[in-house]
């Protein structure tokens, strides 16, 4: 995997969360992976590329490391992952296309990826970061409630959460620098 970012800190955190990904993943998948993830900044790939050849281990960053144990899981409690049940077509078959590039379990994945680096960093780091203004969770409320409000019948709660989206543009809308920051 070859990252566009400069040996440093930047590159250092990256590698940081693809390892704590593949290690989430190996122990979803029995403990190991069935491959190695190596990484390199582009820039270093580009001044002596290594294509054909067994990868140069003192250039390569390994991101596979062993992967840390697995708790045990109750039988009557359902394992993470498994496959759910066939009748006919996989989901997967039945999932549009265009969803199909990144999944709800890939986001767990990632998430819990990056809270455990988020985590590591914060105990490194003892007040580091900001709290948030608690202002911001009453923002989120009143853009969460407007789909979600319990005087609105099931059928509507379930369905497109256009108020909530119409209210998050609005709000991103008066901030023009944390969109911007966004994209």
């Amino acid at each position: 995997m070859l990252f566009s970012l400069p040996s440093g800190k930047e590159y250092e955190k990256i590698l940081k969360v693809w390892r704590q990904a593949t290690r989430v993943v190996a122990q979803r998948h029995g403990g190991r992976l069935s491959f190695r993830l190596l990484a390199m900044p582009l820039a270093a790939f580009s001044a002596a590329s290594d294509w054909g050849s067994v990868p140069q281990t003192q250039r390569w960053h390994e991101l596979t490391a062993a992967p840390e144990p697995e708790p045990a899981h109750d039988a009557n409690t359902p394992v993470p992952n498994s496959p759910p049940p066939k009748p006919g077509a996989s989901l997967a078959e039945k999932t549009p296309q265009a969803l199909r590039r990144y999944t709800g379990h890939e986001s767990v994945l990632i998430l819990n990826a990056l809270w455990d680096v988020f985590r590591e960093e914060v105990s490194a780091h003892p007040g580091g970061p900001q709290r948030a203004d608690p202002v911001l969770f009453e923002i989120v409320g009143i853009i969460y409630a407007a789909s979600h409000d319990p005087s609105l019948t099931p059928l509507e709660r379930a369905g497109y959460p256009h108020a909530s989206l119409y209210l998050l543009k609005q709000y991103l809308r008066l901030h023009s620098a944390l969109l911007k920051a966004l994209q």
